[in-house]
């Protein structure tokens, strides 16, 4: 990626480049929108896409990688945070919730990922992909086994298996919620969530 700077994002040329790029992809897919399309509607010509990115496949992936990282910082500090394990956890799908709804256009480019994403899977990117489930998996056994040394959750608990489950369970939710966002709310999965987390683990 060529002459990224996230600090150019909301005012600049690079930031119209993005908005259009989300706006695009999310109402048209990804095979549907051309770079063409990206540049009309942000009223630059295609050579200022060029100059950032060096084709659509790029600009769709930095959409969806800066996206993910932000949501990873908040998974990150939710669990790094001085509380409770079941807190912790809580906390995790109470950020990651409020982050999906709060973040539409991320969401219909999660969508779209999920319906053309094969056009990412290279190499590279499926072992950041798979590095980052790793990384959350680990996180949540690691709450799941302060849990289990505390007493908050049951001994015969398998940290490994449980936080699989847990991550599992966060991505079946919002698949569902981002195929048919009006069947539910996330917020009031919550207390589901927590109850599940309390007397699920317990």
């Amino acid at each position: 990626m060529r002459r990224v700077a996230a600090h150019q994002e909301k005012y600049s040329a690079f930031g119209r480049i993005c908005r259009s790029a989300v706006k695009l992809f999310s109402s048209k897919g990804y095979h549907r929108t051309t770079m063409e399309d990206i540049a009309a509607d942000a009223g630059l010509t295609k050579g200022a896409i060029y100059w950032h990115f060096e084709n659509k496949r790029e600009l769709f992936r930095y959409l969806v990688e800066s996206r993910l990282k932000e949501l990873d910082g908040l998974i990150s500090a939710a669990l790094s945070a001085k509380a409770s394990a079941p807190e912790k956890i809580q906390n995790v799908f109470r950020l990651c919730l409020e982050y999906y709804e709060k973040n539409r256009d991320f969401c219909a480019l999660i969508k779209v990922f999920h319906a053309e994403g094969s056009v990412l899977l290279d190499k590279e990117f499926e072992l950041w992909l798979r590095s980052t489930y790793a990384r959350y998996r680990e996180m949540i056994s690691e709450a799941i086994r302060q849990g289990v040394a505390d007493g908050s959750f049951a001994p015969g608990i398998d940290p490994e298996a449980a936080g699989a489950v847990l991550v599992a369970a966060f991505d079946g939710l919002s698949f569902q919620w981002l195929v048919d966002p009006a069947a539910f709310s996330l917020s009031a999965a919550l207390p589901v969530i927590r109850r599940m987390v309390e007397k699920g683990l317990a």
